[in-house]
C-alpha cells in the first residue's frame, strides 16, 4: 500500500502513552498496515465558527485561586484533530511544567490516530476533559462541540464533564486511499486492525464498548449526537467521579464494609462498622491546601440516599475532627435508618467551612454494591453489634 506523503511514520507516540496487549501491539510495530484515518465531521455542521487549524490555547491559573481544591489551569483545544495538535499540547504542557489541567475541546473532527495519541497522553497526565470554547478568560467558557475524532481524544481524561449546551457526537471512521490502491483483502485487514485498536482504547478509558458500536452504526456522511444519560451510562461522562468500590476488611479485629471513591476536587472513605446502633465513619483523602485543624466547621449534612441527616457541629464536636488537613466524622444510625442504607444512591456528608461548601460521598453504584451494605448491616444484627463473627462448634 502506498503512503500518502502526510501519513505518519510510525505510531511510536501512541505506543509510548500506555501498555497495550501484545494483539494490540503488533497493530503498532507495523505502521505500513494503518493508513491515516479521517474522521472529519466538518460538512456535516457548517453552523460553528470553530477553526479548522489547529490551535491549543494556554490560560493559567489566577493566584488568587491557588490551592483550592477542583481549581486547575486550563488548556482549550481547538480546530480540527492532527499531529500539529499533539505536538502543541505536549509542548506547552512541558513549557509550562503541568502536574495538572483543565482540557477543554471545540472540534469537530480530525485524524482518528492522532486523537488516540493525544486521548494516551491525557490519561497519562490524568487531566481533566470537558467541551466548551474560550470565554475570554479563566473560569470563562461558553458551549462548544467535540465530533468525531475529538470525542475519541476527549475519553482521554480521568475526570470527563459535559457542560449545558455542549454537543458531542459520533460516527464511524473512513479511510483516505486512492481509487483501486488496495484489495478488499488489504482494506478489510486496515479496518479491522482499526477497529481493535479503537477498542482497545475505549476500553482503557474505562468506557464500555457500546460506544465503539455507536460509532460504527451511524454512516461517516452522518453523525450521531448522543446525550447525557447515554454518556453517563455508557461511562463517557463520569462527571469528576471514579468508579467506587466497597469490600470487607478486617479494621482492630473488627469486620467492616469499606466504600472508596475518588472524585476529582476530593476523595472519600466511608466505612461502615458495627455497633448498637451501625455507625458509618467518613475520612476525607485530601482537602484544599488552606485547611488547617483550626478551621471553623460551620454546618454538616449526612446523606444517606434520600436522607439528610443534619448535624450542629457546635453541639457534635465529638463525631467530627479537622486532622492535618483531613476531615473525619462518624455518625450513630439508628436500626430503621440503617435498614434502608442498601438503597441509598450514596453515603456520605457535605460540610461547610470557611464559606465553601465540600461533599464526601461513595457512590452505591451497582447491585453488587447494594447487596454488600444489606448482608453488612444482617451481619451486624446477627453479631449483636460487635463486628466480630460469633464462635462456631466443631
Amino acid at each position: 500500500m502506498r503512503r500518502q506523503p502526510h501519513e505518519r511514520e510510525s505510531s511510536g507516540a501512541a505506543r509510548r502513552f500506555a501498555p497495550r496487549p501484545p494483539a494490540l501491539l503488533s497493530l503498532l510495530v507495523f505502521p505500513g498496515a494503518i493508513a491515516t484515518v479521517l474522521v472529519a465531521g466538518a460538512e456535516a455542521d457548517r453552523r460553528t465558527e470553530t477553526p479548522q487549524e489547529p490551535v491549543v490555547r494556554f490560560v493559567p491559573l489566577p493566584p488568587g485561586q491557588s490551592g483550592f481544591a477542583g481549581a486547575l489551569p486550563e488548556i482549550y483545544v481547538e480546530g480540527a484533530i492532527g499531529d500539529s495538535t499533539f505536538t502543541q499540547l505536549r509542548q506547552l504542557v512541558d513549557e509550562q511544567g503541568l502536574t495538572a489541567a483543565r482540557v477543554r475541546f471545540d472540534s469537530r473532527g480530525g485524524d482518528l490516530l492522532a486523537a488516540i495519541e493525544i486521548g494516551y497522553y491525557l490519561r497519562e497526565k490524568e487531566f481533566v476533559t470537558e467541551v466548551a470554547a474560550f470565554g475570554g478568560a479563566w473560569g470563562r467558557f461558553v458551549p462548544g462541540q467535540c465530533l468525531s475524532a475529538c470525542a475519541v481524544a476527549y475519553l482521554g481524561g480521568k475526570y470527563r464533564y459535559l457542560d449545558p449546551g455542549a454537543r458531542f457526537a459520533v460516527h464511524r471512521f473512513s479511510t483516505e486511499r486512492a481509487p483501486g490502491e488496495d484489495s478488499p483483502r488489504e482494506v478489510e485487514a486496515e479496518t479491522q486492525a482499526l477497529a481493535a485498536l479503537l477498542v482497545g482504547y475505549i476500553r482503557h478509558a474505562g468506557v464500555d464498548v457500546e460506544f465503539f458500536d455507536r460509532m460504527s452504526a451511524r454512516p461517516h456522511a452522518d453523525l450521531d449526537y448522543l446525550g447525557m444519560a447515554d454518556l453517563r451510562r455508557m461511562g463517557v461522562v463520569n462527571d469528576g467521579r471514579m468508579p467506587p468500590s466497597w469490600d470487607l476488611e478486617i479494621l482492630e479485629d473488627e469486620v467492616v464494609l469499606a466504600g472508596r471513591q475518588e472524585r476529582l476536587a476530593n476523595g472519600a472513605a466511608v466505612t461502615l462498622r458495627c455497633g448498637e446502633p451501625v455507625e458509618i465513619h467518613v475520612s476525607s483523602q485530601h482537602f484544599d491546601e488552606d485547611w488547617r485543624d483550626t478551621v471553623v466547621v460551620s454546618a454538616i449534612h449526612w446523606t444517606l440516599g434520600d436522607e439528610r441527616v443534619p448535624v450542629d457541629p457546635r453541639t457534635s464536636a465529638s463525631s467530627w475532627s479537622v486532622q492535618g488537613g483531613e476531615f473525619r466524622a462518624a455518625l450513630a444510625v439508628a436500626p430503621a435508618l440503617a435498614g434502608r442504607l442498601p438503597s441509598a444512591g450514596e453515603l456520605g456528608l457535605a460540610v461547610t467551612a470557611s464559606g465553601r461548601r465540600y461533599e464526601y460521598a461513595v457512590n452505591v453504584a451497582t447491585a453488587a454494591d447494594r447487596e454488600k451494605i444489606r448482608g453488612f448491616v444482617e451481619f451486624c444484627s446477627r453479631s449483636g453489634g460487635t463486628g466480630r463473627r460469633p464462635p462456631t462448634a466443631g
